[in-house]
Order: C-alpha cells, then sequence, then structure tokens
C-alpha cells in the first residue's frame, strides 16, 4: 500500500489535551509529523469527535521534546477497534512557527537516533 504522507512520522508517546466545545479529554499520542498526529483512543467512547471535527489541543512536553506544543488540529481519520490501532488522526490547521520549527528540529533528532546518527 502506498503511504500518502507528506511528513515522515515518528513514534511519540505523549499525553495530549484535547479540547472541543468547552469539553476537556486527556489522550495519549502513538506518533507525530509535521503535519500532525495519530491519537491511541477507542472512537466509540468519543462520539463527538469525528473527521471533520476541530480540535485545540496541547502536547505536554515530554522530558526528550523539551516543551509544550498549543495548536489547533482537524480531525481526518477515525480508526475503529477492528483496525488493531483504534484512535484519531489529526492535522495540524494552526501552529505557530517557533512551534513548528522546534518540532521539525525534535523530529530531525529523532530520525537521526533511529538511523544510527
Amino acid at each position: 500500500m502506498h503511504e500518502r504522507r507528506e511528513h515522515p512520522r515518528i513514534d511519540f508517546l505523549a499525553q495530549v489535551q484535547i479540547t472541543r466545545d468547552d469539553e476537556v479529554q486527556i489522550l495519549s499520542t502513538e506518533n507525530i509529523s509535521l503535519g500532525g498526529l495519530f491519537l491511541n483512543a477507542d472512537p466509540y467512547e468519543y462520539p463527538g469527535i469525528h473527521v471533520g471535527t476541530d480540535l485545540d489541543i496541547m502536547i505536554f512536553a515530554a522530558d526528550d521534546i523539551g516543551f509544550d506544543l498549543t495548536c489547533r488540529a482537524r480531525v481526518v481519520r477515525v480508526a475503529g477497534r477492528a483496525t488493531g490501532q483504534p484512535g484519531f488522526g489529526l492535522q495540524f490547521t494552526t501552529i505557530d512557527e517557533p512551534s513548528l520549527q522546534r518540532l521539525a528540529e525534535y523530529i530531525a533528532h529523532q530520525e537521526r537516533r533511529q538511523n544510527g546518527g
């Protein structure tokens, strides 16, 4: 199957606060790229979140990333239990340039580590 991603993704485990219509949830990430991230969650537990839903998100800094990231994202994919990896694929829609630059540096660093560099 051909991968349609514009940006490479890396494994990334962190907690994320998502806010929609004054409702706050804490979920965990699976991976991240410059274009978005994947949240581990059972979609049946979050019936108000579907493709097209806009969310305010805050990624809490893991020790190795060194910063919190706040942005806005849109749900572009919902994966059910049958996929083996249920959750939500989010695409960043609004992210400030300094945060995007820090994220790019972090991803590049992690890719070098994974490739033995």
